[in-house]
């Protein structure tokens, strides 16, 4: 895959109080047309959990049905980019790595690829290492109970641990935006990625409290979440996007108040 530099060098923008995306927004609207984040296709583990008891999770592949998912998947990426240039960031998890080479591979010589890079910070919450399936369900019933943003799985992360890190990642997407679009301002970023890591660069990417978060659901699988440019150069997500993940009315921003979401979410 082609590696993007570590880091890019540019003047700081003026700072823009009209849109929570901020500094990272005016960078990531300059060049990209649309961000997707994808969540993977059917794995295995999906349809047979107890293989969490003897394979790590990060080497859980898709099934032949995910297999086939995936592949519908590019014919409808490649649509929806249009000819514009996609670059893809994927997780090293092998479900997200096999659902990114298989639509891929199914797009047509028309498909503009400008560029793709492993990201670990896009990786699946660590829900500990081999588990078993009595005590994995016990532990999801334990979460529901406390709340999906703070719980923290024995031996893994919280959903606020993987917010931090994709916060992280957010801050070296804009940096790294200019050399990956190519100059040019038409670029589709893709993010081949994970149900509840989507959820947190939503809620980055939003600004959203953790009660908007803790209402939101897990994308179906081989599902695109798009957040398009509008004309006034903000991001909001489609009609369809909002269902898949539940996403909820947003009437004011955390910090910069109401007039921060306006010509984003309507």
């Amino acid at each position: 895959m082609a590696a993007v530099p570590a880091s890019v060098s540019f003047s700081p923008p003026a700072p823009s109080t009209g849109v929570c995306f901020g500094y990272h927004h005016q960078k990531l609207a300059k060049y990209a047309k649309r961000i997707v984040l994808v969540q993977h296709a059917e794995s295995t583990a999906q349809v047979n959990p107890d293989i969490y008891g003897h394979l790590p999770d990060w080497k859980v592949p898709l099934t032949k049905n995910g297999d086939k998912q995936a592949a519908a998947l590019g014919l409808r990426l490649e649509k929806l980019a249009g000819g514009s240039p996609m670059f893809f960031y994927v997780s090293p998890y092998e479900r997200a790595k096999q659902t990114y080479i298989r639509l891929r591979d199914t797009m047509t010589k028309g498909a503009l690829f400008v560029g793709a890079k492993e990201e670990p910070r896009l990786a699946d919450q660590q829900l500990g290492n081999y588990q078993n399936t009595a005590s994995r369900n016990e532990l999801l019933q334990l979460r529901r109970r406390y709340g999906k943003f703070y719980f923290r799985y024995r031996e893994g992360e919280s959903a606020a641990d993987v917010y931090n890190r994709g916060s992280s990642f957010i801050e070296s997407m804009s940096h790294d935006i200019s050399t990956v679009s190519q100059g040019r301002a038409d670029v589709t970023l893709v993010m081949v990625s994970h149900g509840l890591t989507i959820r947190c660069l939503l809620m980055r990417l939003f600004d959203m409290s953790v009660d908007d978060f803790e209402t939101m659901v897990p994308p179906s699988n081989a599902t695109m979440v798009v957040l398009s440019r509008g004309p006034d150069n903000t991001f909001s997500l489609d009609p369809d996007s909002k269902l898949a993940v539940r996403f909820p009315e947003l009437k004011a921003c955390r910090v910069h108040g109401e007039d921060c979401r306006v010509g984003r979410l309507r």
